[in-house]
């Protein structure tokens, strides 16, 4: 069997799907309660040695990268796809990439995550930067890269309507001490996508950016009304770990308006108040609510029940 004709499009070919495998395996791997940092470590270093693999078979490897069809591609595709070609300098894979990644809804997160695992000595970064929403995106998570240009007027417009680029947005134009930066952060505040008023909220509450008569507490409360069930658990983990405001409150409206008490539950997680715990355990008996009443445990405990032994059989009388 010839090693150059038959064995290396093979190797490529599993390198780039392991890849992509790898990549969607590793968010059930950051959202496990049985996984440490060391975990993700291991996992990243399997992702780095696909990568490796593919520079190194780098004509196989575009040979198959460029027979994909945009049709079957999943998330993992485009992460490969695309750091492939950001290592190999191959800029119209990475153009493909990352339009599918800003295009299609359910690619949303995979262009943060080709540039965050791109080289940083890159000379496709000028691709990048005649984006304005992939170079507030590189901006929001790299500060190892070449100058950033600054933001024209016309680009803050386009990039206040894309959920994506909100991060970088707020962050670029409260750095480059915009005149018009207080009225913008009240504007996307108050947007009519509540993507985007969830993002600028996140945004400045965790970067603790200043802002005027903004109330974050109570547009937080606001998008609990939202029927999306992603972004009502952002705003209440938001409002509950990033503000001040007394949780109490927050309790109160869930109890009051939620049809289950299944975000009530969560809240109380993420509380972290011991004294919730009590509470919690009330729901523990209830098949509906028992995973998440111990879920919303481990949250304030941060013990799960196979690190804690809770799972080992008990051996007294």
């Amino acid at each position: 069997m010839n090693l150059e004709t038959e064995i290396a499009p093979k190797l490529a070919e599993q390198y780039a799907d392991m890849l992509s495998l790898d990549f969607r395996r590793r968010n059930t791997l950051l959202n496990s309660w049985n996984h440490f940092t060391n975990d993700l470590v291991l996992w990243d270093k399997r992702l780095q040695s696909y990568i490796e693999g593919l520079k190194y078979l780098k004509q196989d490897a575009k040979e198959y990268f460029n027979g994909w069809s945009d049709s079957l591609l999943t998330r993992g595709d485009i992460f490969a796809l695309g750091t492939f070609s950001f290592h190999v300098k191959d800029a119209q894979l990475l153009e493909k990439s990352l339009s599918l990644s800003l295009a299609m809804p359910h690619f949303s997160g995979v262009a943060e995550s080709i540039i965050a695992w791109a080289p940083s000595s890159s000379t496709l970064w000028e691709t990048i930067f005649s984006s304005p929403t992939l170079r507030m995106i590189a901006k929001n998570i790299r500060n190892d890269l070449p100058p950033v240009p600054n933001l024209k007027d016309d680009e803050i417009s386009l990039l206040m309507s894309s959920s994506a680029a909100i991060n970088g947005l707020i962050r670029a134009i409260h750095h480059e001490q915009h005149p018009d930066y207080h009225s913008i952060i009240k504007q996307l505040a108050s947007a009519d996508d509540p993507q985007i008023r969830l993002n600028t909220l996140n945004t400045i509450l965790t970067h603790h950016i200043p802002y005027i008569d903004l109330a974050p507490e109570k547009h937080l409360i606001d998008l609990l009304t939202n029927n999306k069930e992603k972004i009502r658990y952002e705003a209440v983990q938001l409002y509950l770990c990033n503000t001040f405001s007394p949780p109490s409150q927050l309790f109160n409206w869930l109890k009051e308006n939620e049809p289950d008490d299944r975000l009530y539950l969560i809240a109380m997680g993420y509380s972290g108040i011991p004294e919730n715990i009590r509470i919690l355990k009330e729901f523990l008996d209830k098949p509906e609510y028992a995973r998440l009443a111990a879920g919303s445990i481990v949250t304030i405990t941060g013990a799960s029940p196979e690190s804690a032994g809770w799972l080992q059989k008990n051996t007294k009388p």
